[in-house]
């Protein structure tokens, strides 16, 4: 009887193992298309970069055509610095967006 209750264990086990690979798979294959998608600009040098957020920014002025509001969380380079680390650290590290 006991050899019978490991057993029916150790199917369980192995139906909860495959439903996790499974699971596991789907979020790896999703990783890797979002890793594809993301990875041209990750390889951008600050210096590409820098000048990008420039002309959003001095393209964002021309539209508004008014003073920026310093803490206004949705406006000028605020709202660029949430995209990831790296981009915040180039947008606090770049006097002229402020």
């Amino acid at each position: 009887r006991q050899v019978s209750v490991y057993d029916a264990l150790l199917n369980r086990i192995d139906v909860i193992r495959s439903e996790v690979q499974s699971r596991r798979d789907a979020v790896h294959e999703t990783m890797v298309v979002y890793s594809a998608m993301l990875a041209p600009v990750r390889r951008l040098p600050v210096d590409v970069l820098r000048t990008v957020f420039r002309e959003i920014h001095v393209s964002q002025w021309d539209t508004i055509q008014t003073t920026w509001e310093t803490l206004a969380f949705s406006q000028g380079p605020w709202t660029l610095s949430h995209v990831c680390c790296a981009w915040r650290n180039i947008i606090l590290s770049y006097p002229q967006l402020w």
